[in-house]
C-alpha cells in the first residue's frame, strides 16, 4: 500500500510542475483540458498560489479520477471511461488543505451522485497526502460503486531559487 501512495504522491508533484498557465481561473473555466487516454484525467492547471485535490484509484492500476479546485464549487472526475464535471452539493467535516474531508458531488450530465470522504495524511512539499479515502459513486438507478482512492491536497507555489526568483 506504502507504494501505491508513493506513487500518487509522486504523480501528483510531477503533474504540478508541469501544470501551469498564464491565464486567470476565470479564463481557464471554460477551457477543456487536454483529451483523456479513457482511463485517467488529462493534467490540471493550477496557477502560483492555487492548490488543488487529486485523487487517484487504488485498486488495480492506479488511474487519475479526480480533481477539484480549492475555492471552487466544481471537480471533475472519470465516470465510465468519460471525464465529466462535477457541482458540489455539500461538505461538512474537518477542514485540511482548504478542503473538508467529507463531500457530495452531482454530475449534471450523468445524475450520479459522488459522495467523497478522504483521510488526510502527513504535510508533503507544496501540499498534503491522502493516503486513503473512498469514492462512493451512485447512479441514476441507484446502484452504487465503491471506489478506494489515495492522493494529495498540492498548491503550485512559488519555489525559494527557481525560475521566478530574480539573480
Amino acid at each position: 500500500m506504502k507504494s501505491l501512495i508513493g506513487a500518487a504522491v509522486l504523480a501528483g508533484v510531477v503533474l504540478l510542475p508541469a501544470c501551469s498557465s498564464s491565464g486567470t481561473s476565470n479564463e481557464r473555466a471554460g477551457a477543456t483540458p487536454a483529451a483523456s487516454n479513457g482511463r485517467d484525467l488529462p493534467a490540471q492547471d493550477l496557477n502560483k498560489g492555487e492548490c488543488g485535490l487529486f485523487l487517484w484509484s487504488v485498486s488495480g492500476d492506479p488511474a487519475f479520477i479526480f480533481f477539484s479546485q480549492a475555492g471552487t464549487q466544481d471537480a471533475r472526475a472519470m465516470i465510465g471511461g468519460t471525464e465529466h464535471p462535477l457541482d458540489l452539493v455539500g461538505a461538512s467535516g474537518d477542514v485540511f488543505g482548504q478542503f473538508q474531508v467529507d463531500q457530495r458531488w452531482a454530475s449534471p450530465q450523468t445524475g450520479h451522485m459522488i459522495d467523497l470522504s478522504v483521510q488526510p495524511g502527513e504535510d508533503v512539499i507544496a501540499g498534503q497526502s491522502i493516503p486513503t479515502g473512498r469514492m462512493k459513486l451512485t447512479d441514476s438507478a441507484g446502484w452504487e460503486t465503491i471506489i478506494p482512492v489515495s492522493g494529495m491536497v498540492g498548491c503550485q507555489e512559488d519555489v525559494p531559487g527557481g525560475p521566478d526568483t530574480a539573480p
